[in-house]
């Protein structure tokens, strides 16, 4: 896994990224004290092998931009995979007015199933 602090290096996984059906997508934030959430961390991956297949990004080094990944967000081709997706996708859509599409909520997902079954 490598922490990606550079545009480029961002928009290079991207563009990785956009050629899987799917990439996960989680983020850590802090909330205290702050009316809306400061995003600190962003973990992506594609299923793959290689040390480079999982990503952590730092958005808070002074001149990168998220923009590769908004773009990514915005690929309908790719579904992205968030687990409890409620406060990463009010980050998206206050930082840069993006919600991701197609999404997939894991934890959802599941509780829809398990509430299904008898």
């Amino acid at each position: 896994m490598i922490t990606i602090t550079t545009t480029q290096a961002l928009a290079e996984f991207c563009t990785r990224a956009a050629r899987h059906d799917y990439v996960t997508v989680d983020t850590e934030f802090l909330r205290e004290r702050t009316y809306y959430a400061k995003l600190c961390l962003i973990q992506l991956a594609f299923r793959g092998d290689g040390t480079d297949d999982a990503v952590l990004v730092d958005p808070l080094v002074d001149g990168l931009s998220l923009d590769p990944l908004y773009d990514l967000f915005r690929d309908p081709s790719v579904v992205k995979v968030f687990h409890a997706a409620r406060q990463d996708l009010e980050i998206f859509a206050v930082e840069a007015d993006v919600i991701p599409t197609p999404l997939f909520d894991a934890i959802k997902n599941n509780l829809h199933s398990t509430l299904d079954k008898p």
